[in-house]
């Protein structure tokens, strides 16, 4: 790629990015109007990106809005600035292409997205902005917009043809994942044997500490669950009676700590209780009424993995996370008891994928080295770079008998096989900015 298809490739990445952490970020127990708006002007701004590039960058349901000339299609030609003034007309333009998304979700985008306008106008007597009994809905509302991101991330891939993308992408996933198990940790609450025997004091337990063995009054199943501000006990006795409390001591703790804090509890490997062996049975996860959410995260982060695994250096780490994204089930729908181990088989499939990370860095630096050992061979050879207005020729008779739907990308292709040994290879990108190029597209919009 040229320096200025770099650059056009990073930028589109960042905001790609920006747009794609927005979302999975966006939590069903904080979420607000406020931040709702700015993911839909994200996704926006990134599409008007990418049309400014090349069409054929949009995802499919992107590219039809434009086609139909529709309402949605105007914001992302024109590039109308997307301000505070015009917000019920970019707003209502996102909802229209979020419609053409089928993901078995019954309201209607585009209402949704305009009802952000008067609710951001609402405020509880704390003067936070909030949603009332439609915060669900639009959760699962905006999540449509990470269905765009997988069908991007595989355009750009393709078109850009950047090891640095490719290098961009799994860091990306990885990021995803990550917040995926933070999400996990955040909604799910841990289940196991306990007995205060003080060897845990930090845990605070009001009972009081005891040694010897378990007995009614100090043993039976801990329920831990991560709050807003802090970490929330409930100690169901086996004497049937129950303890409740949380602790000053925990309070703003980060996730990492508090995954080490329920390790040190009940063992990370098998989930068995530390300290004490009386108790057969391991902890375990419930998730409670949360399976939507993560079926829905973990179907969103295997499309991001598909998208790795066409390149084999990615497949066979990225079908062993995509395994470990759910626990033992096809489907979180179906999932009721979730082993302790969930934790553990998601950090391994993790871990597997950051060491592709160094065949990726080694690949690049050789790739490196064979295109500069090419273009030596070329010059050598009497392989010329195409002078000014000879690929604008060549596109422009490709161009005649092509199909009227056809790719820069594709045209870049044809064209690196058709003058092999002739000329320096081009790129979907400089294909893009020849005037043949420029005028097939003009034309297609009228």
């Amino acid at each position: 790629m040229s320096e200025i298809d770099n650059g056009a490739a990073e930028d589109c990445f960042q905001k790609l990015r920006t747009f794609l952490l927005a979302c999975v970020d966006i939590n069903s127990m904080r979420i607000s109007p406020k931040v709702s708006y700015e993911v839909c002007r994200h996704g926006l701004t990134l599409v008007r990106s990418l049309y400014s590039i090349d069409k054929c960058l949009l995802p499919d349901i992107v590219a039809e809005e434009i086609d139909k000339k529709t309402k949605a299609a105007k914001w992302i030609i024109e590039k109308q600035e997307c301000t505070d003034k015009t917000n019920s007309e970019w707003l209502e333009a996102w909802g229209q292409l979020l419609g053409n998304i089928d993901v078995g979700f019954s309201i209607r985008p585009e209402k949704f997205c305009l009802a952000l306008l008067d609710r951001m106008a609402l405020k509880d007597a704390e003067g936070r902005y909030y949603f009332g009994n439609d915060g669900e809905s639009l959760e699962f509302l905006l999540k449509y917009n990470l269905y765009l991101v997988a069908d991007i991330l595989r355009k750009m891939l393709s078109y850009f043809d950047s090891a640095s993308i490719l290098k961009k992408t799994m860091h990306l996933i990885l990021e995803v994942v990550e917040r995926y198990q933070n999400f996990f940790l955040r909604h799910a609450t841990a289940k196991g044997p306990y007995i205060s025997d003080g060897h845990y004091q930090d845990l605070q337990c009001p009972i009081g500490d005891f040694s010897g063995e378990p007995s009614p009054d100090n043993s039976g199943i801990l329920d831990v669950t991560y709050g807003c501000d802090n970490v929330e006990f409930m100690l169901w006795l086996r004497n049937v009676k129950n303890v409740d409390w949380s602790s000053e001591y925990f309070d703003g703790i980060s996730i990492a700590n508090y995954k080490s804090m329920l390790m040190g509890v009940w063992s990370y490997i098998d989930g068995h209780f530390i300290g004490h062996s009386s108790f057969p049975n391991p902890a375990w996860w419930d998730v409670g009424s949360s399976v939507n959410e993560f079926e829905l995260y973990a179907t969103f982060i295997e499309k991001l993995l598909n998208v790795l695994s066409a390149n084999s250096v990615f497949e066979e780490n990225t079908k062993k996370l995509i395994i470990a994204l759910r626990p033992q089930t096809p489907t979180w729908i179906h999932a009721t008891y979730i082993p302790w181990t969930f934790i553990k088989s998601l950090d391994e499939a993790l871990s597997g994928l950051r060491e592709v990370e160094n065949v990726v860095r080694l690949a690049g630096k050789a790739n490196a080295a064979r295109v500069k050992e090419r273009v030596v061979s070329q010059e050598q050879a009497g392989v010329q770079k195409r002078g000014d207005g000879v690929l604008d020729k060549q596109v422009s008779q490709l161009l005649k008998s092509s199909p009227e739907n056809i790719t820069a990308a594709k045209i870049a292709t044809t064209l690196n096989k058709n003058y092999v040994g002739m000329h320096t290879p081009t790129s979907a990108s400089a294909v893009g900015k020849t005037n043949a190029w420029k005028n097939r597209k003009s034309q297609g919009k009228k």
